[in-house]
């Protein structure tokens, strides 16, 4: 029979394309971080607001907006959840 040890199960690993942006963004809450330039689209924003994007998660702790530039449309985007919010990493 297999040994039954009571313990937590560690935090899951985030490996998506955008954990390290977002965990850089959430560490300096309030500013904002040109994220994404040229291909990107406002549905990247969009998809950051309502954390479509599990990164971005909790929704309404991230804020995004989408300019168009000479070298494409930029996506910037910034933390402003509470500093009580914990972030899962």
């Amino acid at each position: 029979m297999t040994e039954i040890i009571r313990e937590d199960p560690p935090a899951q690993r985030r490996t998506g394309k955008y954990d390290e942006a977002a965990d850089k963004i959430a560490a300096d809450p309030g500013n904002w971080y040109r994220i994404a330039t040229g291909q990107a689209t406002g549905t990247l924003a969009a998809a950051i607001k309502k954390a479509t994007i599990s990164a971005f998660a909790p929704a309404g702790s991230f804020e995004a907006v989408s300019r168009t530039q000479d070298d494409g449309i930029s996506i910037w985007a910034r933390y402003v959840g509470d500093d009580t919010q914990a972030r899962e990493g």
